[in-house]
C-alpha cells in the first residue's frame, strides 16, 4: 500500500561525470575505457570518468601534464562539446518533470525535486525507478540522494555515488551520527576551503560535530550561511527550492586563443564573434543590456611584455541587437588596443541586463523603424542558425577564417543539434 512520506522530502539528481557520460552515449569504445573531457582550447580537464579518477587524474589539471599518461593507459580524450551537453541536459530535466511537479534545475547536471506530496511505498524504489527511466529514455546515468533538506540531499548524493544502486536515502531510520561522523566538513555543500579551515580551528572536522556545535558560535564564525547549513543538517528546511528561472545579471563571452594574436584585425574578428554569441544569449533569455565591457590581455605565463586593459560602452536604451553590440565592442577595443603585444585572450561582458518587457525607449531613440529592422535581422539570424547549425550565417565583422580558434581537435559531432551530424545506423 502506498503512502506519502511525512514532512519535507527532497531529492537531488546528479548526472554521473556528465560530460563524459554524454560522450559515452554516442561512442561505444569510450564505454569500456577511461574518459576525460577538456576545456576550451583543450587546455585542462573539466570532466573525468570513474576510471580516469582511479588513474589519479585530478580535476583542472592541464592536459599537457597528463598527455603521456593518457596515451599509456588508453584514456579517451574529448574536446568539450557544449551544445551536445546542453541538449542532453534539457532532456534529463524534461524527464524529471514527469516524476515531480516541482523541480529546481540547479546546474547543467543537477536538479532538486520536491517529493513531499508524492505517494510511493519506498523512497529508494522511487529513486531507482527515476534512475532507470532516465537511463532508458536519455541514456545518462545518475546518482540520486533523498532527504529532508537540500544539504542532506547533497550528503546523500555523495554517498549514492559510492553505492552500486546509485541511490541513498536519509530518513528517520538512518543512523545520522554514524553517517555524519564519517563525512568531512569540507565536503559539505556550502562549506568552502576557508570556511573549513575556520571550523577546524574550532575543532569541528566532520558534519556531526558541526550539527552539534554552538549555534551562536557557528553564526559568528560563518555568518547566517553557516547557521543555515547547520540547521539543514538537523533536518530543518532553511534553503527552499528556487522554482523561478533566475535571469542573468550579466553575460560574459571570452576565450583564450590556441595561438597568440599579433594582428589587430584578428583580434577584432575574435571579439566580434564573442559579441555575436553574447547577444544570442541575451535573446535566448529574452533580455536586453544597457552596457558592455571589453577586455584584452596577453599571456601571463610567458616571459614577454605584458598588457591588460578594458573599456566600457553604454547604450541609450536597452538592446540585444548583434549589430549594436558588435559596433560598441569595436569602439571599446579601439580605445584600448596597442600594437606590439602578443594577445592571448579577449572577451566581452554585457551588464545592466534586464528583461525585454522592461525596455523603455530613450527620448533620443526616435527611429523605431530602424530598431524594428534590427530586431527582424536578429530573429532571422537566430532562425537560420537554429535550423542549419551554429555559425551557418554571421556578420562580416566576425570573419570567415578563424586561425586563432583552431581548438577542439578532439571534439565529437553535434549528434543531437545538427542535422548533418546525426548518428548513422547501418
Amino acid at each position: 500500500m502506498s503512502s506519502t512520506l511525512p514532512n519535507k522530502t527532497l531529492a537531488l539528481v546528479d548526472c554521473d561525470s556528465f560530460y563524459c557520460s554524454c560522450e559515452r552515449l554516442f561512442c561505444l569504445k569510450a564505454r569500456k575505457k577511461p574518459v576525460v573531457v577538456l576545456s576550451n582550447n583543450d587546455g585542462c580537464v573539466v570532466s573525468r570518468s570513474r576510471e580516469a579518477k582511479e588513474l589519479g587524474i585530478v580535476m583542472g589539471v592541464p592536459y599537457f601534464k597528463i598527455k603521456d599518461l593518457c596515451q599509456e593507459k588508453g584514456v579517451m580524450v574529448f574536446s568539450s562539446n557544449y551544445p551536445l551537453y546542453a541538449d542532453l541536459s534539457s532532456r534529463v530535466m524534461r524527464t524529471l518533470y514527469h516524476f515531480a511537479p516541482e523541480v529546481e534545475v540547479y546546474s547543467i547536471d543537477e536538479a532538486f525535486m520536491d517529493l513531499s506530496s508524492l505517494p510511493f511505498a519506498s523512497a529508494e524504489d522511487f529513486a531507482i525507478e527515476v534512475r532507470q527511466t532516465l537511463y532508458k529514455e536519455v541514456g545518462i546515468p545518475i546518482s540520486m540522494g533523498i532527504a529532508a533538506t537540500k544539504v542532506l540531499t547533497k550528503v546523500a548524493t555523495k554517498l549514492a555515488k559510492k553505492n552500486k544502486r546509485g541511490v541513498f536515502v536519509i530518513d528517520e531510520h538512518t543512523d545520522k551520527e554514524k553517517l555524519l561522523t564519517h563525512f568531512p566538513v569540507e565536503d559539505l555543500w556550502g562549506i568552502g576551503h576557508q570556511s573549513a579551515l575556520k571550523l577546524k580551528i574550532l575543532g569541528i572536522r566532520n558534519a556531526w560535530q558541526l550539527l552539534n556545535a554552538n549555534e551562536a558560535l557557528i553564526q559568528k564564525t560563518l555568518t547566517v550561511v553557516g547557521k543555515r547549513i547547520q540547521q539543514e543538517l538537523k533536518g530543518v528546511n532553511c534553503i527552499e527550492l528556487d522554482l523561478e528561472k533566475e535571469h542573468k545579471q550579466q553575460i560574459i563571452s571570452s576565450k583564450s586563443f590556441e595561438r597568440s594574436i599579433w594582428v589587430r584585425n584578428d583580434l577584432q574578428e575574435a571579439l566580434a564573434n564573442h559579441a555575436l554569441r553574447a547577444s544570442a544569449k541575451l535573446r535566448q533569455e529574452e533580455q536586453v543590456c544597457f552596457g558592455l565591457q571589453v577586455f584584452i590581455h596577453t599571456n601571463r605565463f610567458k616571459e614577454s611584455p605584458q598588457y591588460y586593459n578594458s573599456a566600457t560602452e553604454y547604450f541609450l536604451s536597452g538592446t540585444n541587437s548583434p549589430q549594436d553590440i558588435i559596433q560598441k565592442s569595436m569602439q571599446a577595443l579601439e580605445r584600448i588596443y596597442k600594437d606590439g603585444f602578443e594577445y592571448k585572450k579577449c572577451g566581452i561582458m554585457l551588464f545592466d541586463v534586464r528583461p525585454h518587457c522592461q525596455l523603455q525607449l530613450s527620448l533620443f531613440d526616435q527611429d523605431h523603424s530602424e530598431r524594428a529592422k534590427k530586431e527582424k535581422i536578429a530573429q532571422t539570424l537566430d532562425q537560420i542558425n537554429q535550423k542549419f547549425g551554429p555559425h551557418s550565417i554571421s556578420f562580416f565583422a566576425c570573419g570567415t577564417k578563424t586561425p586563432w580558434d583552431k581548438n577542439g581537435s578532439k571534439k565529437s559531432p553535434s549528434f543531437t543539434t545538427n542535422w548533418k551530424e546525426l548518428p548513422k545506423v547501418y
